[in-house]
């Protein structure tokens, strides 16, 4: 008798953890985002009383959209980390996370003039630099980073050395 009872909680506390915790909602399309604050807490499920299990420090970090449970949409991270996060501490404002080069991302990726890979470079780029998406072309994502004096550096970089908005759906087209 003990052993049934012992696997009728049992059963009953699983489905209660479900019930907490469920499987998101898959969209037919991710859309990608940033963070709107400079502090934001990753949650284990779609609610307020749900256990912050990363806090993100990082304004304009890109985020994937993966799904949404009311107000709560669940993300990955550039570093493929995954969270429930409320709406309000999301913006629609496209970013990139600089990979860098190498097998690991410890080389600077070049930041150019134009997009071909024969012209000036700009700068080099850290990995973890987070930059503004402005411009799409084939293979190419024009950026645009702040600098510590408020001036503004624009540039191309390769699309497989950066994370985030890959398909730059509502992203400004190419000027002509």
């Amino acid at each position: 008798m003990r052993s049934i009872l012992l696997s009728a909680i049992a059963v009953v506390s699983l489905a209660f953890a479900a019930a907490a915790n469920p499987p998101p909602p898959v969209l037919k399309t991710s859309d990608f985002a940033s963070l709107r604050t400079a502090e934001a807490n990753g949650r284990r499920g779609p609610h307020p009383d749900q256990p912050v299990v990363w806090r993100y420090q990082q304004r304009g970090l890109p985020v994937k959209v993966l799904g949404k449970s009311g107000e709560f949409r669940w993300i990955e991270d550039p570093l493929g980390d995954k969270v429930w996060m409320h709406a309000s501490q999301i913006s629609n404002r496209r970013t990139v996370f600089v990979l860098g080069q190498g097998k690991d991302g410890g080389d600077p990726a070049p930041l150019l003039a134009m997009p071909r890979a024969e012209r000036k470079v700009v700068a080099r780029l850290q990995r973890g630099v987070i930059a503004r998406l402005l411009q799409c072309e084939s293979g190419w994502r024009k950026i645009e980073l702040i600098g510590a004096k408020g001036k503004d550096k624009q540039g191309w970089i390769k699309t497989d050395l950066v994370w985030g908005g890959p398909d730059c759906v509502g992203v400004a087209p190419k000027a002509s």
